[in-house]
């Protein structure tokens, strides 16, 4: 299985491991990769669809949890079931709707 996402833009070509990812946010035809690595990686935007990445992101790590995120499980801080929202270790806070967070429970155990 491999671990790493690789993603071209016009800046370059990067590969991220998948251990470096807190989350994937689409950005209508674009998605932005949000990382633990700094500098010019900490945000990687590709001309991807988040669909195209979640094809590819056929790992046990990652889950869609709305029409606009993918996030990393291993990240993940709190699950708010009141707030019907997930918090990640970098203190974003993604909104996801209600029958998501009984899947996404049912994923973490």
């Amino acid at each position: 299985m491999k671990n790493v996402l690789k993603v071209q833009n016009t800046e370059g070509f990067y590969i991220i491991p998948y251990q470096e990812i807190y989350y994937l946010e689409g950005d209508g035809r674009c998605t932005i990769i949000h990382t633990k690595m700094t500098g010019d990686l900490k945000q990687v935007s590709s001309s991807y669809n988040l669909k195209t990445f979640e094809e590819e992101l056929k790992h046990p790590d990652f889950y869609r949890v709305c029409k606009s995120h993918i996030v990393n499980l291993k990240e993940i801080a709190n699950i708010s079931s009141r707030n019907k929202s997930v918090i990640i270790k970098n203190g974003k806070n993604i909104d996801i709707p209600k029958a998501r967070i009984y899947k996404l429970k049912q994923k973490m155990q």
